[in-house]
């Protein structure tokens, strides 16, 4: 029986291989119309489990909306336009179904070549999931439920548009438009006018709604009773209200409250802070203006944070920042009759200049102009209206500044629209500032009782330098505004080194020297919490020029006792007093070789991890590339899934014991599957994702290769084979890499124009196999690295039979394209290269401005991806890791994509490798498209490079004919010409 079995699965692959002959390859022209689910923000399933809804989207064109049960196979389909980000929402009773539609694909275009045309607006139709009887609302910007209660559907509408623009009014008017309010079970509409914000509450019973009308007249605060229809009045004036917060429970509401005063740009706020709507609202206002005795002078409440109650309703919190005053009107020329006076008519300066014998050339005339122009404004004391620029344009660096020039200007907006935390204490009328302009950033525990405040001014220019990050941290009293140091210069290694404030908000978790360590705000002591565990918490994998990082935590227990934490591999207990012994509650992760990697979240509010309660994580097989999910119950892990495939997404129902996940693997697109045990057993398909896979040539599968790098580290990589495969024939491969990517071993890459050219489910359609194998990297050596690693893996991957060693390419982008461009300095085995916006002079680009952060590279250098000293500490490092350095030695023809805005790494990078090539007469190309960033960004781009590089590597590995822009260039000319014609399919 089972030789039979065995027989009968060659045969089905056999046959699948087969079939895989007659399909025809994707095509780069074919990926537009291919269609997926959007990785986020693409499902939702109902509260009871009953419903799942997805989207389905081309690359270009219009989406498509599927609701479908999941108890059988009634499906929905609605057509929901054209759009990157795609909005519906199922209501709390699982009853309703609402979404938005956006204009369709051939609209938004015809709208983007005339822009004074009929404005494009949004719609949202609401689903009755009962007697699927839709209801269509036409100019909505955004939609809502309330909430738990289920009753009312709250439609934002767009004010009517101007002559030619978008619907929403002038940026100056007023903020309100219609709010309709449909009501579910009757079908019948309220219509709100002059709604400028609206926020439900959370048992759906409570509309807060702010009016902003013209000229202010009616403005204010409002609150409905979803319940009776009545409304309250809780604050009206001649003011704008804004930034509406319902508290987690809905018993309280914080806003904002700003008033004009012409002598600054934005309003002056105040808070209003209301409790006990239900009854008798308490209405709390903190108004700057009257508390001089302890507001800062020259602050307001800023606009830019949202006010927000402390859970026990005690203390408000709030952003206050200084307004940026309105410049002072230059002053206005005198009248007309007064300039003739003072300066003469036009006529009588035009006779002026002709009575000037002196005035002989160009420059003469310009110099009489100007000094007319000087003497009628000395004169007339008169300004004119181009008097600024009289100043410089210019930057002054100085070598003292803490944040790069370049790095404030990129935060200017930031820097502009940052506040200081401070909080008010009602029942003490009591203003306190929590933050300040050292101790910039505090983070509120929960409780809100203690906060942790952050100062980096004494390490800011070092940070910025080298990219070591070092911090003071203080324990903040949110009720007297006490600042007690408890941490000075903390190292921070990573994001998980930071203070993580316990459920209870009584302490902190933080990391030192390789250790866990709790603090606790009452006594003002700390306790090392890991020293006694038989594991290290060390990320020893992490290989960037850092000391001792942490690995993850999962997070703080509900009952603020414990901690869980990785070792890289189990999830371990640690006891925030220490006064129990580290436990190990997973088990045997380490000794199999597993890695728990995260643990899922199905409860948005939840106060930390409840122990009682089942605990889901995902699992990893560091050598097998298998995934899985586990349940830790009991102090117990229990394996629920494990196999050959990439599980995710893992959620659960908020009502029901309905869990969702995907599942998938290089040829299996991610698809979604129930489950109604809390095992995960049974499981049931309920998406169709890629619905045109079936159409084309696909991989057949892909195999893991391991290795060891030239340094004896033990490595990975993942090869994928072509379409249409043939065990004992060798096929023309691509190379790519970007540091370790093996566990990509069972994605699905979903086909579509990246901003890179690269796809490998494309590539492996058109025949290539794909070989991804792993780097890692010695100090001081990222070039280096790269050769000890990718050559010895590709050497291991040619053993396999499937790689024609003479048709190999490589490819990689950014930090990969780094690799390539110095790959082809170290070696002939690559017959071709081609390199995205590759690093080429480490000298140069240490000191090179990261044009999107503003800051320099040398902090990436030293403390990141770079993984070098500074450059005057080992020159012969960086010579030896850059490509320019080798440039003699390359003989592997490359195309070079690299775009002149960018602003990660510098055009110039691209520019000195291509000269350097060019000048020893090395078969180099470069591409470059105007004004686009590291990566392709607008989609005409995109295209045209993807089609370009196949094009390239189908010359040198597949012996295609070489386009003439390969063989021969493109004159700036004949570029127009030459565009359209592939436009048009004529190249």
């Amino acid at each position: 029986m089972k030789k039979l079995f065995i027989f009968y699965l060659l045969f089905i692959s056999s046959f699948a291989f087969a079939q895989d002959k007659t399909k025809p390859p994707l095509t780069w022209k074919d990926v537009a119309s291919w269609k997926s689910i959007p990785t986020f923000g693409g499902t939702q399933l109902s509260a009871d489990g009953a419903w799942f809804a997805y989207v389905i989207t081309p690359n270009e064109g219009d989406a498509e909306l599927i609701v479908r049960k999941t108890a059988d196979t009634t499906q929905l389909k609605y057509p929901v336009g054209s759009g990157s980000f795609f909005s519906f929402s199922f209501s709390e009773d699982s009853k309703w179904i609402a979404f938005k539609v956006y204009p369709k694909d051939k609209d938004k275009k015809a709208a983007a070549k005339n822009p004074a045309g009929k404005p494009l607006t949004d719609k949202v139709i609401l689903v009755n999931l009962t007697n699927k009887k839709k209801t269509e609302f036409e100019r909505v910007k955004n939609f809502a439920f309330n909430e738990d209660k289920s009753s009312v559907l709250a439609l934002h509408l767009t004010g009517a548009a101007p002559a030619g623009g978008r619907p929403g009014g002038p940026s100056d008017g007023p903020k309100g438009t219609d709010l309709l309010l449909f009501d579910l079970a009757g079908s019948k509409t309220q219509n709100i006018g002059n709604v400028a914000e609206f926020a439900f509450n959370k048992t759906g019973e409570w509309l807060a709604l702010s009016i902003d009308a013209t000229e202010k007249a009616g403005n204010g605060i409002q609150v409905r009773n979803m319940n009776t229809g009545i409304i309250t009045i809780l604050d009206s004036d001649k003011a704008s209200y804004k930034s509406l917060n319902w508290t987690e429970k809905g018993d309280g509401l914080a806003l904002l409250k700003g008033t004009k005063d012409e002598k600054y740009k934005e309003d002056l706020n105040s808070v209003l802070a209301i409790k006990s709507i239900g009854s008798n609202p308490e209405i709390v206002s903190y108004e700057p203006k009257k508390d001089t005795l302890n507001f800062p002078k020259g602050m307001t409440v800023s606009g830019n944070r949202t006010p927000y109650w402390s859970e026990d309703l005690s203390k408000v919190f709030f952003g206050i920042s200084k307004p940026e005053l309105v410049k002072k009107d230059a002053k206005k020329p005198e009248a007309k009759k007064d300039t003739v006076k003072a300066g003469g008519s036009d006529l009588d300066k035009l006779a002026k200049i002709k009575a000037d014998t002196t005035i002989k050339t160009l420059e003469d005339l310009t110099k009489a102009l100007a000094k007319i122009k000087a003497d009628t404004t000395r004169k007339t004391g008169a300004v004119t209206p181009d008097a600024d620029k009289d100043k410089p344009e210019m930057t002054i660096w100085h070598w003292q500044d803490k944040r790069l020039q370049s790095r404030q200007e990129v935060q200017e907006r930031q820097d502009k629209n940052f506040s200081f935390l401070a909080t008010y204490i009602p029942a003490d009328k009591k203003f306190i500032q929590l933050s300040d302009s050292t101790i910039r950033s505090v983070n509120v525990a929960p409780k809100e009782l203690y906060g942790v405040g952050q100062d980096i001014s004494n390490y800011e220019l070092d940070i910025n330098l080298d990219g070591q990050q070092y911090a003071d941290f203080y324990a903040i009293n949110l009720l007297t505004g006490t600042k007690t140091k408890v941490l000075e210069k903390q190292y921070l290694p990573n994001f998980w080194a930071s203070p993580n404030p316990s459920t209870d908000g009584t302490k902190f978790l933080y990391w030192v020297d390789g250790n866990w360590m709790v603090y606790d705000f009452k006594s003002n002591q700390s306790v090392n919490i890991s020293a006694k565990a038989p594991t290290s918490f060390i990320n020893i994998d992490d290989d960037h020029n850092v000391k001792k990082p942490p690995l993850n935590i999962y997070g703080w227990t509900s009952d603020s006792k414990f901690v869980l934490a990785s070792d890289g591999w189990d999830v371990w207990q640690l006891s925030a007093d220490a006064s129990s012994a580290p436990v190990n509650l997973t088990g045997s992760g380490k000794k199999d070789q597993v890695r728990y990697q995260n643990r899922y979240v199905f409860d948005e509010e939840e106060k930390g991890i409840d122990l009682s309660k089942p605990q889901y994580f995902k699992t990893y097989g560091e050598w097998t590339k298998k995934s899985g999910f586990a349940v830790l119950e009991n102090k117990a892990a229990k394996k629920l899934l494990w196999d050959d495939v990439t599980f995710g997404s893992l959620s659960k129902a908020k009502k029901a014991e309905a869990f969702v996940y995907t599942s998938q693997t290089f040829k299996n697109a991610p698809e979604y599957y129930l489950s109604t045990s809390a095992s995960l057993e049974s499981p049931k398909k309920i998406s169709q994702n890629a619905p045109l896979l079936e159409k084309y040539a696909w991989s057949p599968s892909v195999k893991l290769i391991d290795y060891k790098s030239d340094k004896g580290d033990k490595l990975q990589g993942a090869l994928f084979l072509p379409a249409g495969y043939e065990a004992g024939k060798k096929y023309p491969t691509i190379i790519y890499y970007y540091e370790k990517l093996s566990q990509t071993l069972n994605n699905f890459a979903n086909p579509g124009y990246s901003g890179t050219g690269w796809n490998p489910s494309v590539y492996t359609s058109n025949g290539y196999a794909v070989f991804i194998p792993d780097i890692v990297y010695k100090m001081n050596d990222p070039g280096m690295s790269a050769v000890w690693c990718v050559i010895p893996g590709v050497k291991a991957a040619i053993k396999t039979g499937v790689i024609d060693e003479a048709k190999i390419g490589i490819h990689g982008h950014s930090w990969g394209g780094y690799q390539t461009s110095f790959l082809i300095t170290q070696t002939n085995m690559f017959k071709a290269a081609a390199a995205g916006a590759p690093l080429t002079d480490m000298i140069s680009m240490y000191n090179l401005i990261y044009k999107n952060s503003g800051s320099t590279n040398g902090a990436i250098f030293e403390a990141s991806q770079g993984r070098l000293v500074a450059p005057w500490d080992n020159w012969e490092a960086y010579n030896r890791n850059s490509p320019l350095y080798h440039v003699k030695k390359v003989n592997t023809p490359l195309l070079m994509l690299h775009n002149d805005a960018d602003g990660a790494v510098d055009f110039t990078q691209g520019i000195e490798y291509y000269n350097a090539l060019r000048r020893l007469k090395k078969p180099v190309v470069l591409i470059q498209y105007k004004g686009e960033n590291h990566g392709l960004a607008k989609l005409p781009n995109r295209k045209d490079y993807a089609v370009r590089m196949m094009e390239f590597f189908d010359y040198h590995l597949k012996g295609k004919p070489a386009p003439d822009w390969l063989n021969k260039g493109v004159d700036r000319l004949n570029l127009d010409d030459h565009l359209e014609n592939r436009a048009m399919g004529q190249e």
